[in-house]
């Protein structure tokens, strides 16, 4: 009897000795690669594509005596690394830049050194040159994260009304006419990615930073859904595949590191694709993706890796 008890035991407990053993590691995830480290100068965060061969990403320079913050880019190899000129204009806290399909204008969302809480968005040239504010209707607004419809001819956004600090989703002309609300507000809402197809926008929502999750709507107001479903934890930077058909995010795992996983745009089983070691540092992990135009690469901030930014190949499963 004593024998059969001791049998039972080592049947639970051979489970969890497995997991610590031989638990999850980056050998069962695909390959990561490093575009930017620290030896560079430059804190980089909020990577973009802004085509199959450059990737666009703000960040602060401290290769001066005077940090900056600004726009870079670097090459898909992580070579050519290069500052844009933003003329005499000074901004902190620059959104992830958003490129146009024309590809000769970047938009983005920054604040001045004087008012740190007080988002404007603004417009300068792909190639560098002074940032333009767009005039956006309604003082004291916090208007922040727009990203280019792929015609090119709107800018969503996300505004915080200043009476009661509640988010909604908006959009615009490139130019600030035409603004229109998308949808409720919500205690917080961020990072809006249009469908390739203009239908349809993937933000994250819910309560900043205890309980966000991934929703979506039509542009049209007709339809909303929850991609994935509010469970007390922070889901959030969610991009879309160039097919339509998935959607990238980050989530935490039960030591708090953010790792990146794959769903379907309308919601389903999600599948994680990166994996971060470092378990029990203060940084956070792998954030911020973003889908390359041909489907092939993800790029993405992380800070538990060593370096800043990074890119994973997508498995095939995901791929157009």
């Amino acid at each position: 009897m004593r024998t059969i008890r001791y049998f039972s035991y080592i049947l639970i407990l051979l489970p969890l000795l497995l997991f610590i053993f031989c638990g999850e590691d980056n050998n069962d995830y695909p390959e990561v690669i490093t575009l930017l480290d620290y030896s560079e100068g430059v804190d980089g965060k909020n990577p973009s594509w802004f085509d199959n061969n450059t990737v666009g990403f703000s960040g602060i320079c401290t290769l001066y005596h005077n940090d900056f913050y600004g726009i870079f880019t670097i090459d898909e190899n992580g070579d050519n690394l290069t500052v844009l000129d933003m003329g005499y204009r000074s901004l902190v806290g620059i959104s992830p830049p958003s490129i146009s399909p024309s590809g000769d204008k970047i938009v983005f969302s920054a604040s001045t050194p004087e008012y740190h809480d007080l988002c404007d968005i603004y417009i300068m040239p792909s190639e560098g040159g002074l940032p333009e504010k767009v005039p956006i209707e309604g003082e004291g607004f916090s208007n922040f994260h727009p990203d280019w419809s792929p015609d090119g001819e709107w800018i969503a956004f996300v505004r915080t009304d200043p009476e009661t600090g509640k988010d909604a989703l908006w959009k615009m002309r490139p130019d600030g006419e035409d603004l229109e609300r998308l949808g409720p507000d919500a205690d917080w809402i961020g990072y809006p990615d249009w469908s390739p197809d203009g239908e349809w926008i993937v933000y994250v929502e819910g309560s900043y930073p205890s309980d966000s999750y991934i929703s979506a709507q039509m542009v049209d107001g007709t339809k909303k859904w929850n991609i994935t479903e509010p469970k007390g934890r922070y889901e959030t930077t969610p991009c879309v595949s160039p097919d339509g058909l998935w959607v990238c995010y980050a989530s935490p795992d039960n030591y708090g590191k953010t790792e990146l996983y794959i769903i379907p745009y309308l919601g389903g089983d999600a599948e994680k694709i990166t994996y971060v070691e470092d378990k029990y540092s203060d940084t956070y992990g792998d954030c911020e993706p973003d889908w390359s135009p041909d489907g092939e690469w993800i790029v993405f901030h992380s800070q538990g890796r060593g370096g800043l930014l990074f890119k994973v190949k997508v498995p095939d499963e995901f791929t157009p």
